[in-house]
């Protein structure tokens, strides 16, 4: 699996991008063979103005299932890479399983009319 990490209007240390792949890498956990990319985009929504929003957008590119997209905002950047995380965990699970389901049903289907 791939995973690219990018930054916007934030200056992101070493460690916030670590993080970032621990986090993704253990929230995809076994389906990790089903996903060919990860595209993490961390920014500053505000950039260097008054105020503080972190923006975490996460795109998953399942296998078979199509692609998963997660935006979270938060005013800390590690919390809203763990809010992300957990989102992703949960949508890329239900994907494959409704992927399985399908591809199962369509077998079933296939054998029945053979």
């Amino acid at each position: 699996m791939h995973m690219q990490i990018r930054t916007l209007n934030l200056d992101a240390s070493a460690a916030v991008e670590q993080h970032a792949e621990e986090r993704f890498t253990a929230a995809i956990g076994h389906f990790i063979d089903r996903t060919s990319g990860v595209d993490v985009r961390l920014e500053d929504l505000h950039g260097h103005r008054h105020g503080q929003e972190m923006r975490c957008t996460v795109r998953v590119h399942v296998n078979g299932a199509g692609v998963v997209m997660v935006e979270q905002v938060d005013a800390d950047l590690y919390r809203a890479i763990d809010q992300a995380a957990h989102r992703v965990k949960r949508v890329v699970h239900q994907r494959v399983n409704r992927s399985r389901e399908f591809n199962h049903t369509r077998h079933i289907d296939q054998m029945r009319a053979a």
